[in-house]
């Protein structure tokens, strides 16, 4: 192997000494690859710029991909709050179903009390109807018998007797302040 001797400045040499002790590797060692390397530059330098223009393509794809997961994400965020409100409006729904299935029950006992008492009402006031009608046929009975027994001569007696007769029957049919 052949050995040269080149003048460099100081800085040059002391990143040298720097590049190569990081590598482990001597001085003359990198000296020598780096010769190489330069030395071969045409077919190294088209495979750098080659490299290079790989490089910037994969960048620039990169840089697209980036732009768009940021996109993405963005659009994430958004979906994440609408599906925040849409959690909190399905929860205010669910309470106030709940609400309304309770006044609807409430309203269902409620309208089966009212139905009970109606029921009640409508069996009393059948019972009231029956004594009445039970009444009037009874006065009708009396006022025959009365009209059979009565005697022409005494006609006016006959008209006072029945007045008397009829309001012992209407005082009959009323209890308390009510009158059937």
């Amino acid at each position: 192997m052949a050995k040269i001797a080149i003048s460099i400045p100081d800085s040059t040499l002391i990143r040298i000494d720097q590049i190569s002790r990081n590598q482990g590797i001597t001085r003359s060692k990198y000296v020598s690859m780096a010769l190489d390397f330069y030395s071969n530059g045409s077919n190294d330098k088209s495979e750098i710029d080659n490299l290079k223009s790989q490089f910037d393509d994969k960048s620039r794809e990169l840089e697209a991909l980036y732009t768009e997961a940021l996109s993405l994400k963005e659009r994430i965020h958004t979906l994440e709050n609408t599906l925040e409100e849409k959690d909190k409006k399905i929860d205010s729904f669910s309470d106030e179903v709940l609400h309304l299935e309770d006044e609807s029950m409430k309203l269902r006992e409620n309208f089966d009390y009212i139905q009970g008492e109606k029921e009640k009402q409508d069996v009393a006031l059948r019972t009231k109807d029956d004594e009445v009608n039970f009444l009037r046929s009874h006065v009708t009975q009396l006022t025959q018998s009365i009209s059979q027994l009565a005697l022409p001569q005494t006609s006016i007696r006959t008209n006072k007797t029945k007045e008397t007769l009829m309001s012992d029957l209407e005082m009959r049919n009323c209890i308390g302040s009510k009158c059937y």
